[in-house]
């Protein structure tokens, strides 16, 4: 009985051990995200740290986080996301003026002009911000009055992902995109 007490024992501290360093040498949730913010990968970054604000950790280091992902956010192009952030960094504190700034820059992207308006009269660079307020208010007198064309979404040719850049080559068309086509 002994002899299987002991066999047992040391079976299970050699399966054990080596799981329990392999799980320290872990990086964290907010270093991996560090990481993949650091070479772009804002997509994985914002997703690591919304999961980091749900830790204690990451409620300790939130003003600093919620920068971060909003920033993430805004560089992947996710604008209603990356609003959201700002604001809520916003209310937690002051904030630096290029957080008003880029706000205000993600709600006149989701077309929530007058809102953006208030978030550039707070921008303490009025001058900078001249062009962006003369912009809400010139797409505000365009939405009132639309003119009266249709656009198509041609399928064929667009896609739901980022193309741009088209021009001529020899005889053929090229563009850049990071949609995979054949």
């Amino acid at each position: 009985m002994m002899r299987s007490l002991s066999i047992f024992l040391f079976l299970m501290c050699t399966l054990l051990v080596p799981q329990l360093l392999d799980a320290q040498e872990q990086p964290s949730i907010g270093k991996t995200a560090d990481t993949y913010f650091r070479r772009s990968e804002y997509a994985k970054a914002a997703g690591l740290y919304e999961k980091l604000l749900r830790t204690r950790q990451g409620r300790r280091h939130a003003p600093e986080i919620k920068q971060r992902l909003a920033t993430a956010y805004r560089l992947y192009n996710q604008y209603d996301k990356a609003a959201y952030w700002y604001a809520q960094g916003l209310q937690d504190s002051a904030g630096n003026a290029e957080n008003r700034l880029y706000y205000g820059d993600m709600l006149k992207s989701l077309g929530r002009y007058d809102e953006a308006k208030q978030q550039y009269h707070q921008y303490p660079d009025q001058q900078r911000v001249a062009a962006r307020l003369a912009g809400c208010d010139s797409a505000a007198v365009w939405m009132a009055a639309p003119l009266p064309f249709h656009l198509k979404n041609e399928g064929g040719v667009n896609t739901g992902r980022n193309d741009w850049g088209t021009a001529w080559y020899g005889n053929e068309v090229v563009f850049v995109s990071d949609s995979l086509r054949g």
